[in-house]
């Protein structure tokens, strides 16, 4: 033990010691007080910071939810800390674009605050709201703009539709009974029910139609689980749903279409899955993840990733170990680990947390960010890389030094067939017009032209 001015510190601790002609030190009591709480105070400060980013089982958008039923808001840009919002849920989860937050608490209410662009809060006359506002009662399960009711019954609320109907209803509305688990789709509900058998059912005030006169259709038998465009089978079989598009009939004057739901399996050995359909095309399921039975996470199909990342193939690629939860928001995946920490791969705030950085092109002498242009150091210009574009569909003229005119607000770009293309940015709009020329010219200023006779 450290010595103190020739005596040991514990001897000052008991009794006391005379230090100078009969002065003491303070007795036993006090002084083991200020011992001891300087080491809990640091001790405790230490823990608390700890604790407020673990033991999170569930996470949506900029929130996360903890095993004692707290909610918390995730910190968005570096610097910021956890916070603490409320307690007392059981579930939570946003709509597709991460405006509003819907909440279930362990009483059965469901809740919901943020934004009421499309219907969020199942009425239209409250533009947005920080404090949460009360929708439903006796609820079990909450999924998007869904729940499933203690009855098994499913409501649905949001949309175009809704907005133009129910607008002023105030409440959501009955979509289906006899339901055991939910997933709100991006093109229908899935609804599990009491047998174990998985249905798309159509969702009339946010979704597409099924076919005339078709309300449910039935995907597969022995489900377990199910999200947006994605199910497992008893067997931990994960299955992609691809929803085929067919007009019934091509000689009408009115367009009317059949749709056919088609099961592909994806991977084995799988405890959980999410998908995000962050497309309005039919056939696009979004970004979607997995988590198998040994932890590891597995990702395809995130959209905005540059060509050959990991994120953006068709087949699951493993990403990373040791994860429990994981959910597919817009354009990232929010993972929670086994220490019940978050990390966020993809586009999330804050970029301190994990993410998987990619090269999108070597040798680059200057960006032209604007209109989304590098020039390389070999005199190429070329577009910046985006998903599904390699290097080679990039390009779009050599020798730019000779081939490009560069004004204030715009370029032209003579291309290697001859012709020559404008790009003009607009400031306002932060957008640029693309033009083709049939003429030369040497000098533009706006509107005019310099031709090179």
């Amino acid at each position: 033990m450290k010595r103190l001015r020739g005596f040991n510190l514990l001897e000052i601790l008991i009794g006391g010691i005379k230090m100078k002609k009969g002065i003491k030190i303070v007795n036993f009591i006090t002084l083991m007080s200020v011992f001891l709480s300087i080491i809990f105070t640091n001790t405790t400060t230490v823990s608390a910071a700890k604790s407020d980013a673990t033991d999170f089982i569930r996470v949506a958008g900029g929130i996360g939810l903890k095993s004692d039923g707290s909610i918390w808001s995730i910190p968005q840009d570096d610097g910021q800390k956890y916070s603490k919002i409320s307690d007392g849920y059981m579930d939570i989860d946003t709509d597709r674009m991460e405006s509003a937050y819907i909440a279930l608490k362990k009483d059965g209410t469901v809740w919901v605050w943020g934004k009421n662009n499309m219907g969020q809060f199942a009425e239209n006359t409250l533009k947005e709201s920080d404090k949460p506002v009360k929708i439903m009662d006796n609820v079990t399960a909450i999924s998007g703009l869904s729940a499933l009711k203690k009855d098994g019954s499913v409501w649905v609320w949001g949309g175009s539709v809704f907005l133009e109907k129910e607008s002023k209803v105030n409440k959501p509305m009955f979509l289906y009974g006899g339901v055991k688990s939910i997933a709100y789709g991006s093109n229908c509900i899935y609804i599990i029910d009491k047998n174990s058998t998985l249905y798309g059912i159509r969702n009339y005030y946010n979704g597409y139609g099924m076919g005339e006169g078709v309300n449910k259709i039935k995907i597969a038998d022995k489900v377990k689980f199910v999200t947006n465009n994605h199910y497992i089978t008893n067997d931990n079989n994960l299955w992609k749903i691809s929803i085929i598009e067919k007009e019934a009939d091509e000689d009408s004057e009115i367009s009317s279409y059949s749709y056919t739901f088609v099961p592909k399996l994806i991977l084995t050995n799988v405890v959980h899955a999410s998908s995000n359909n962050d497309s309005s095309s039919i056939n696009q399921s979004g970004t979607s993840c997995a988590i198998k039975a040994d932890g590891s996470l597995w990702v395809w199909d995130m959209d905005y990733m540059i060509y050959g990342s990991k994120l953006n193939t068709v087949l699951p690629q493993k990403l990373m170990a040791g994860v429990k939860y994981a959910k597919c928001g817009y354009k990232n995946i929010q993972i929670i680990k086994n220490d019940g920490t978050i990390s966020v791969c993809g586009i999330k705030c804050p970029k301190s947390t994990y993410s998987v950085p990619a090269v999108l092109s070597k040798d680059v002498s200057k960006v032209y960010d604007d209109f989304s242009m590098i020039l390389k150091k070999d005199d190429t210009l070329m577009w910046i890389p985006t998903k599904n574009i390699n290097q080679r569909s990039n390009i779009i003229t050599k020798n730019a030094s000779e081939n490009v005119i560069w004004n204030s607000n715009s370029a032209i770009v003579k291309k290697p067939d001859g012709t020559k293309w404008e790009y003009a940015f607009d400031n306002e709009t932060g957008t640029y017009r693309i033009s083709k020329y049939d003429f030369d010219c040497k000098m533009k200023s706006d509107r005019i032209y310099v031709k090179n006779d």
